[in-house]
């Protein structure tokens, strides 16, 4: 393709030789990072583009291509002309010559919406819960106010038992809004580690909505990216919400532990036969996965789920 055809594509495209050389560097890839071809003149790659933290990163992908793997999405950073981190999805393929040797890597990068999107689902939540405490929660302690007055007011006896089971359903209501207050917005990455936020909402889980919860946790690395702590609660809160519509009153696993150089969460939830669920179960176990699934292969991740009638279960592995 020429470098005409390939300056009017919409994604920023570049080719790299072995060495890190930029051989081609479209318009889109000058105007998404701010950085013109003239500045990539007499440097490679790494210099101009790259985090030293992210090297290793595309030295893997660029051998993998190079093994000859498929093409792949995969989340990565490229430097802007200010030295700002630009988030992007990319993929990578290799143009080789007659002997078979690589000689360039071509890159299609565009910006990573769906990075975003977790980010901005995360904000949602909390303002829903901020919306619900500030609304319902305060009409009902409202509300239990006025009725604790005529449970001690002399009325009839029938009708001081109705003011009674009216303040017994009122507070089961506001348990019920302060336990769906916290699912929307308990503590979470980066505000508090990993470990430490699904302690507190497993904990929380346990003591306040009755589930029984078993959670084996491990201190999470320092080196786990936030935004991959961030993407595993993610999970963990989707995971126990989706149990508890689907599968009446469930028993859930969680575990969270260090393997070498990844960070895995396993998730189980086993049904309660004897306790209808809220909602029917969806057709699939991967239904409503979809944003999560991306998200976790774009950050070189990996992503299992399946399951049955009584029982389901995640496990999920991101690279420290």
């Amino acid at each position: 393709m020429s470098e005409a055809a390939l300056d009017v594509a919409g994604a920023a495209i570049c080719a790299v030789d072995p060495e890190g050389r930029v051989a081609l560097w479209n318009q889109a890839a000058a105007a998404l990072t701010g950085i013109s071809s003239d500045r990539l003149d007499g440097h490679t790659f790494q210099q101009i583009l790259l985090f030293p933290e992210d090297i290793a990163q595309w030295k893997r992908e660029f051998d993998r291509i190079s093994g000859g793997a498929d093409p792949r999405h995969v989340e990565t950073r490229w430097k802007s002309h200010d030295g700002s981190p630009l988030f992007l999805t990319s993929s990578c393929s290799a143009i080789r010559d007659s002997a078979g040797d690589v000689r360039y890597f071509v890159c299609t990068s565009a910006r990573s919406l769906s990075r975003e999107f977790i980010a901005d689902r995360m904000e949602e939540l909390r303002n829903m819960s901020r919306f619900l405490h500030n609304t319902i929660s305060q009409d009902l302690i409202a509300l239990s106010y006025n009725v604790s007055f005529l449970d001690t007011a002399a009325l009839a006896p029938s009708a001081r038992t109705h003011a009674s089971e009216a303040l017994s359903l009122i507070d089961r209501c506001c348990r019920y809004i302060r336990v769906m207050s916290f699912m929307l917005a308990p503590p979470s990455p980066p505000e508090t580690a990993l470990e430490e936020s699904i302690g507190q909402y497993t904990d929380y889980m346990r003591e306040e909505a009755g589930l029984a919860v078993i959670a084996d946790i491990d201190p999470v690395p320092v080196t786990v990216r936030p935004e991959a702590q961030l993407l595993l609660f993610a999970a963990l809160q989707k995971w126990i919400a989706q149990g508890i519509r689907t599968r009446g009153k469930p028993r859930i696993s969680v575990i969270l532990k260090s393997h070498g150089a990844r960070t895995v969460l396993e998730m189980e939830t086993l049904s309660d036969a004897s306790v209808p669920p809220m909602e029917p179960r969806p057709p699939s176990p991967h239904a409503g996965w979809a944003v999560i699934r991306d998200r976790i292969m774009a950050l070189d991740g990996e992503f299992q789920l399946g399951g049955d009638s009584t029982r389901v279960f995640a496990r999920i592995s991101l690279p420290d």
